[in-house]
């Protein structure tokens, strides 16, 4: 069985003397049999087994509530710990049924070897689902990286920008793509949405992201452009086996300057500062309720980037490169409920991550009635140089110490991207793009779609 770590010295210091068996009971009450734990070398394997079972089950006929039902053979009393999407109760029943208790004391008091084993387990989740929500807090610095979304937002302004050289057609004359004025506004606005999978540690998880990006950029010159970048992003984290949920709301803004040495070469220099709203709510078996938390994270980055075009006819390939750093300021807090049993205090976290990012687009101007049409796609590597392990020490609110272990970041990843630019005449330019994240353990789509004017 797995190791406990939100263990109240009290309440665990009795041992497990009867001849323990458990069951997942599913929301139809199918139910689910584990071995007896007593003496059971394997009791390991055969909860992980059951476990993977029932969660299928679960994931095919869409049940949300579930029981998880410890028995004492020898007595016949039994203690039921039942999960909805409201939270969870727990209650320990006689032989007969009869309820003898619904808060951890009572129950305790008359069934001491089924409470050691059953709160021993929902204490491993409650850490395994901690583990996920706290992992939630960083989990956008490689899904959904700002830095990211800030060299795309200038890739997309530049690609906008610039005067495409297409292939012949039917398109109008050159003069009509020709930049309108020094001035230019730009919007995006899209969203994602994603898998982390389960660990040994911490429980899976799925993410989605609602993103909407602004900037206002002005041409100084041939050579230099410059410029504010504003974003929203709405995070939301749902934790597999309804663990909880996490929610953020981040405001970022970033300064950029864009220079172009020659006709064909640019480098990208940003620097930027993000506040994020954090609220999480963690479904607590220990507490018979929800754990509840909100606390504020401060970002700071920075990004430097350069690229090369070598046009052939209406095709162009870039090549390009970039490094970025984030450092983050989690907040401390202390989660609330109704009960403080297996609630946590945690102290703030400092994160720094560090990315190299080496990639490559093709494209193809093609000239049309109505404007010019311009497909790409692109492949990029990302490298990961800092964000190791972390382990935090957090208190518990009604005495004792656990300790959470993060998990290392990946140190290698790729992003897939395809995409259609469109240029029309009169200096109006309309973007639409798909991104992929390939990476061992996560998965991530990225749907977004842009517009920008000149004046």
């Amino acid at each position: 069985m797995k190791k406990a770590l939100f263990i109240l010295p009290a309440l665990f210091a009795s041992t497990v003397s009867a001849d323990i068996s458990q069951i997942f009971i599913a929301q139809d009450g199918t139910q689910f049999p584990v071995t007896s734990i007593a003496g059971s070398p394997t009791y390991q394997e055969d909860i992980i087994a059951a476990e993977t079972i029932f969660a299928e089950y679960q994931s095919t006929y869409e049940y949300t509530d579930f029981t998880v039902r410890t028995i004492d053979s020898i007595s016949g009393n039994y203690f039921d710990i039942f999960t909805s999407e409201n939270g969870s109760s727990l209650t320990c029943f006689s032989s007969s049924g009869q309820p003898l208790g619904t808060d951890i004391a009572s129950c305790y008091a008359v069934t001491p070897a089924i409470l050691s084993s059953s709160l021993l387990q929902a204490a491993a989740k409650d850490k395994e689902n901690f583990t996920a929500l706290n992992a939630a807090t960083t989990v956008n610095l490689q899904l959904n990286r700002s830095t990211t979304q800030i060299s795309q937002s200038l890739q997309s302004m530049r690609s906008l920008r610039s005067h495409p050289k297409p292939s012949k057609g039917n398109g109008a004359g050159d003069d009509a793509y020709e930049m309108m004025g020094n001035f230019g506004l730009y919007a995006n606005s899209g969203g994602t949405f994603g898998k982390v999978d389960s660990t040994t540690n911490s429980s899976g998880y799925d993410v989605y992201t609602r993103n909407f990006n602004s900037a206002v950029d002005y041409k100084i010159n041939d050579t230099i452009i410059t410029g504010m970048l504003f974003g929203y992003t709405s995070s939301t984290v749902d934790v597999d086996n309804n663990g909880g949920n996490f929610n953020a709301d981040t405001f970022r803004f970033s300064p950029f300057v864009s220079l172009s040495p020659t006709e064909n070469t640019y480098v990208d220099i940003a620097a930027g500062y993000a506040s994020h709203d954090n609220r999480s709510q963690r479904n607590c078996l220990l507490c018979s309720s929800s754990a509840d938390a909100s606390f504020r994270t401060d970002e700071f980055n920075i990004l430097t980037g350069l690229g090369y075009t070598h046009h052939f006819d209406a095709w162009s390939l870039r090549g390009y490169g970039q490094a970025s750093t984030i450092y983050m300021d989690i907040g401390g807090y202390t989660e609330t409920g109704d009960t403080a049993t297996g609630l946590l205090t945690m102290p703030n976290q400092y994160v720094l991550s560090i990315t190299s990012t080496f990639g490559t687009e093709l494209s193809y101007a093609w000239s049309l009635p109505f404007g010019v049409l311009v497909p790409r796609i692109s492949a990029e590597w990302v490298r990961e140089y800092a964000n190791d392990q972390r382990l935090i020490t957090a208190q518990l609110q009604n005495g004792g110490i656990t300790s959470i272990q993060t998990a290392a970041a990946q140190q290698d990843w790729g992003n897939a991207a395809a995409g259609l630019q469109m240029v029309l005449p009169n200096g109006v330019s309309a973007m639409l793009n798909f991104q992929s994240l390939i990476m061992s353990g996560a998965t991530n789509y990225t749907i977004e779609g842009g517009v920008r004017m000149e004046f």
